[in-house]
């Protein structure tokens, strides 16, 4: 009787270490390049594309817990790659505690780019081989692989 309780307590308290965090999953807005070019700004809170170097505008912040494609699924998880991105990304920001994975295919294969974020944001320019070449965003929360608790 006593082991079928502690096995109860343990199950409960591993239910509520794995407790998933509610986070907004918004689209994005586009900020227009101001004139004669120019760095562009983002919050540092979402993960920022641009199709320039450094990135330059135009740019676009994206919300996480969401995967962007070409193509959509009927699901609110996945939305399309805002018009004017698809095949065009050059530059990406990723804020700390966030992963990204991007693909040339639509469905996430092919060429692609693995990006985490553990210990400080990543501002960087997409490799040669993956710039204006980007048709699926993966962009979620990043879970601390240290944690044996959760599955």
């Amino acid at each position: 009787m006593k082991s079928g309780l502690v096995w109860i307590a343990s199950i409960a308290l591993l239910m509520a270490a794995c407790k998933k965090e509610k986070v907004s999953t918004g689209g994005g807005t586009v900020t227009p390049p101001p004139p004669g070019g120019g760095a562009a700004v983002y919050s540092g809170s979402k993960l920022a594309i641009s199709t320039g170097l450094s990135l330059q505008n135009p740019l676009i912040e994206l919300g996480a817990d969401t995967v962007f494609s070409s193509y959509t699924l009927g699901s609110s998880l996945v939305k399309r790659i805002p018009t004017g991105f698809e095949d065009k990304i050059i530059s990406i920001y990723l804020p700390k505690g966030y992963m990204a994975v991007l693909a040339a295919n639509s469905d996430g294969t092919g060429e692609a780019i693995t990006l985490i974020a553990k210990d400080s944001a990543i501002k960087a320019n997409l490799p040669t081989r993956l710039r204006n070449n980007i048709s699926y965003i993966r962009y979620i929360r990043f879970t601390d692989q240290d944690k044996k608790v959760c599955a």
